[in-house]
């Protein structure tokens, strides 16, 4: 036993040095927050994210109050990496073809992870869907009714 200890790999932290990537970024300017706090100061503007209400909907603008004062340009738009939607998000009744889709989506994954479990058969496959089903048409007549 205590042969097999001392023949054990260990790790040294001083031949690590720093990574490549973090160099990248330090002499990029990355990082490098002035306004951002080291002691754990959870209250700092440190992110400067601002959450405000338009009148299309709701908008999340990253970079401050500065960055949400200004108007967004032309190019500004529902694209990967933007956090507002491009279009108003407007409440409504779920349409009948959405709520077909979800549910098979939801008796599909149910039946998938019932079959690591259980073996499947006509009977616990018909339960399954069974009960999916029911509470999706439940669901849809409640939205459907409120």
């Amino acid at each position: 036993m205590a042969d097999d200890e001392a023949d054990e790999w260990r790790f040294s932290i001083d031949e690590v040095g720093p990574d490549e990537e973090d160099r990248d970024e330090r002499e990029a300017g990355w990082g490098q927050d002035t306004d951002a706090t080291r002691d754990g100061d959870e209250d700092s503007d440190a992110w400067r994210v601002t959450v405000g209400e338009d009148n299309d909907g709701p908008t999340v603008a990253v970079g401050g109050p500065e960055r949400a004062a200004e108007e967004p340009g032309e190019d500004d738009g529902n694209v990967a990496g933007t956090l507002a939607p491009g279009s108003p998000v407007e409440p409504g009744t779920p349409a009948p073809e959405n709520v077909a889709f979800a549910t098979a989506g939801a008796v599909l994954t149910a039946v998938v992870l019932a079959g690591i479990v259980v073996p499947l058969d006509p009977t616990t496959v018909g339960t399954i869907t069974g009960v999916i089903v029911l509470g999706a048409a439940a669901l849809y007549a409640l939205f459907r009714r409120f």
